[in-house]
């Protein structure tokens, strides 16, 4: 045997480690076995644990304050868009309303010039029928035999017509009629609605030409519906001496005899406490339905309904009606017989 040979050292069969791995898995070994001690003393320790169960509660928590926050910001959508729309149709309202009153505006502007338009043709009616205030005028009665004839006769009964307007404004004419304990007026159903307080004004001098005051009050007693006359029972303000027209001066009208219709004066829907007197004739009698009327050639006013009709010698002939349509100055009118038949169905019914 050579001496290089004996010289080397002997290795043992097997896998042999270097050091530098050896202690390497030497610190990873501590390291774990450190983990693993303290994970058991975590476990262990009471402390720690309620910590872990706080915190996992206050995590649920505010996971569900987030939730809730979400859904009231959801829910505050909804009204947002509302208070949005809302604001938009005011928005949109308003550009309306500033349309509608400058449209206002303008049509005040027109209105104003219209009414005095109007307010200066009253005035000229006014002066126009400044001499028709006591019915007929002298200086045209002079040339009119039937006219100085009526004047006269109806000296001390004119007084007895009225005007009468309700409060939705409509005018008519009534007269007082004689043979009542208590002043009563007649007029025709168009004028006196019932279970209404009508105002009243009478003629004459003193108050000829005011609109205001009144001169007493009147309500619907009794309506006939056979004939379309109304009775009012009149209240004065004042106590005062009424002029009648008498039930004894009714008499049948003649066909083509003259009449006189006297009612009041109406004009721009304005009345004065005036009346006109305009002449006109009979024309025919005739029926419509169970009624019978007088139809008149004589033009009117929308102040006519209730007016009395009356003849050459200021015999009560007739009231004011309706208009014949189609025919501007054509008028019917309760015959004035028809009255007493009236006051009787009355006196029949007030008694029951």
């Amino acid at each position: 045997m050579n001496e290089t040979s004996d010289s080397l050292p002997q290795h043992k069969a097997g896998f042999t480690v270097p050091w530098s791995v050896a202690a390497i898995l030497g610190c990873v070994g501590a390291l774990a076995l450190v983990v693993a001690i303290s994970t058991v003393y975590k476990r262990n320790d009471p402390d720690v644990t309620r910590a872990d169960r706080d915190a996992a509660k206050l995590e649920t928590q505010l996971t569900q304050a987030e939730s809730a926050l979400n859904a009231e910001r959801e829910k505050g959508k909804g009204p947002a868009a509302e208070l949005k729309s809302r604001e938009e149709k005011n928005k949109s309202d308003m550009e309306r309303f500033a349309a509608r009153e400058s449209k206002l505006r303008e049509l005040e502007a027109k209105n104003r010039t219209k009414i005095s338009q109007v307010q200066q043709q009253i005035e000229e009616t006014k002066r126009q029928t400044e001499n028709e205030k006591k019915l007929l005028p002298s200086q045209t009665a002079q040339n009119d035999p039937d006219k100085i004839k009526f004047t006269a006769a109806m000296a001390d009964t004119q007084n007895a017509i009225v005007t009468i307007v309700s409060p939705q404004g409509v005018v008519g004419t009534g007269f007082f009629i004689s043979g009542f304990k208590q002043p009563t007026i007649i007029t025709t159903l168009q004028v006196a609605p019932p279970d209404v307080e009508l105002s009243v004004k009478l003629r004459n001098a003193e108050n000829a030409g005011d609109q205001e005051p009144f001169d007493g009050t009147a309500k619907l007693i009794y309506a006939d519906k056979e004939s379309g006359l109304a009775f009012l029972l009149y209240t004065p303000k004042e106590q005062a001496k009424l002029a009648t027209l008498s039930k004894k001066a009714i008499r049948e009208a003649q066909r083509g005899e003259k009449i006189y219709a006297i009612a009041t004066l109406v004009h721009g829907g304005e009345h004065f406490g005036e009346f006109s007197a305009t002449a006109g004739n009979v024309s025919a009698e005739v029926v419509n339905g169970d009624r019978k009327f007088l139809q008149l050639a004589v033009p009117t006013n929308i102040g006519s309904y209730g007016a009395p009709v009356l003849g050459a010698d200021a015999a009560l002939l007739g009231v004011v009606a309706a208009r014949v349509e189609g025919q501007e100055k054509s008028i019917l009118a309760v015959p004035a017989v028809e009255i007493p038949n009236a006051i009787k169905r009355m006196v029949a019914s007030l008694s029951k």
